[in-house]
């Protein structure tokens, strides 16, 4: 979303809210399903956005994938008249969406997906490629069927393209900034 005004907007990755699986052992560690929403600290995520909903600071937990754990530093995030929450197993909490005013569905095709977690798995977590397409094949491909392709039918808007969509783009943007004007003083 680059063409919204990047002040007044604060974002919240889904990925800082993984359980810490520091108490697994290596292996256990590798077999882990961090596509099962079970994976998520939802208690703690809508905690954060209730909390920034009420005008209060939070301290965003830092997620480290190659160590699979919480890090003890963790970043302030201050509320903003506008939070974007980002992740593909948002749509699935029930509790969560009642927090959310817009919900919103990036589709992209199977293989502009695998191509997306290809790169990212080996580039910033650390994996090879073997390693991503096993685990693409055993965990991220069955729960995008069983979970994340489901939870679209709550979203209020399915943006095709996985957001390389101008007419998406400018809809959305209207909405923030109709939030903006309503919620920043004059």
């Amino acid at each position: 979303m680059h063409a919204l005004p990047g002040e007044n907007i604060s974002v919240i990755p889904q990925d800082a809210y993984y359980k810490d699986l520091s108490a697994l052992s290596p292996q256990e560690k590798l077999s882990y399903n961090f596509d099962d929403p079970a994976a998520i600290d939802f208690d703690l995520l809508v905690e954060h956005v209730s909390a920034l909903r009420r005008g209060q600071t939070i301290e965003q937990p830092i997620y480290d994938f190659l160590s699979c754990r919480r890090l003890e530093e963790s970043v302030s995030v201050v509320q903003q008249p506008v939070l974007i929450l980002e992740g593909i197993l948002v749509l699935t909490h029930a509790p969560l969406r009642a927090l959310l005013d817009l919900k919103l569905f990036m589709h992209l095709a199977a293989d502009q997906r695998l191509v997306q977690i290809v790169e990212r798995d080996i580039a910033e977590r650390g994996r090879n490629t073997g390693e991503v397409l096993r685990r693409y094949l055993q965990t991220v491909r069955p729960m995008h069927e069983r979970y994340v392709e489901p939870s679209r039918e709550y979203a209020d808007l399915i943006i095709p393209h996985g957001g390389h969509n101008a007419v998406a783009t400018s809809l959305i943007s209207e909405f923030v900034r109709r939030k903006l004007h309503a919620k920043l003083p004059t």
